[in-house]
């Protein structure tokens, strides 16, 4: 028989036991909690700054939605749209300017990528100017934004096969962009915009899904091209 007189010492000893593993796992919570507080937390990811030089297929005609915004809403891409209407890299306009006029507000928001788009308004532009203007364009692109990616993305037509002017400009811009090594886009055999309900015959612009056509496809070629989307 147990004698009465060894219960409390072992009731005791199970306490003391009890406070010992309750203490142990205190401290390792706390512990725990010290180590996480010390961890440094990590570095939000920077938004990418894109800038896009176009014409009215980038900037619009009776749109209510254009492709560059709805990139950026897609991709969560900082995108500073500065295309002109009937702009090209001749094309003037109607006195606003080429492209290369839009270049100071398209470096203003230092961009990591450069996106070009466009070639149609200058059909008709002898190709030897056409392909010069290119290259000054894309050349002073680059030493303005060392860092920066530059992709030049050709014409696109709303009928497949494209005309054959429109081939004659996609094949000058891009072998002015390539001699500089840089990267072209050609879309003279994209039907993106091919199918009824994305272009308006009446003046020659896409629609509002076209737009959005636009938008997705392109982000897509950019993206294969090379440019950074979260």
């Amino acid at each position: 028989m147990n004698s009465p007189r060894r219960r409390p010492r072992a009731k005791a000893a199970a306490t003391t036991l009890l406070v010992v593993a309750l203490l142990a796992v205190t401290g390792l919570v706390a512990y725990i909690l010290i180590a996480n507080s010390n961890e440094t937390p990590p570095t939000p990811k920077e938004t990418l700054r894109v800038a896009v030089i176009g014409d009215s297929y980038s900037a619009g005609v009776k749109n209510s939605v254009v492709w560059p915004t709805l990139m950026a809403e897609s991709t969560g891409a900082s995108v500073s749209n500065v295309s002109v209407p009937a702009s090209g890299y001749l094309a003037d306009a109607g006195g606003l300017g080429p492209f290369a006029a839009q270049l100071d507000k398209a470096l203003a928001s230092k961009p990591d990528v450069i996106v070009v788009f466009g070639g149609l308004f200058d059909v008709g532009q002898p190709l030897d100017l056409i392909g010069q203007a290119v290259s000054d364009l894309v050349a002073k692109l680059a030493r303005s934004a060392p860092n920066a990616k530059i992709i030049v993305v050709g014409p696109l037509w709303h009928e497949v096969p494209a005309p054959d002017v429109v081939r004659q400009i996609d094949e000058t811009v891009g072998t002015s962009v390539r001699n500089l090594k840089l990267t072209y886009l050609s879309l003279v055999d994209e039907p993106w915009l091919a199918k009824p309900g994305l272009f308006r015959n009446d003046d020659s612009q896409p629609t509002d899904t076209g737009q959005r056509v636009l938008a997705n496809s392109l982000t897509d070629a950019l993206r294969a091209g090379g440019v950074p989307f979260g």
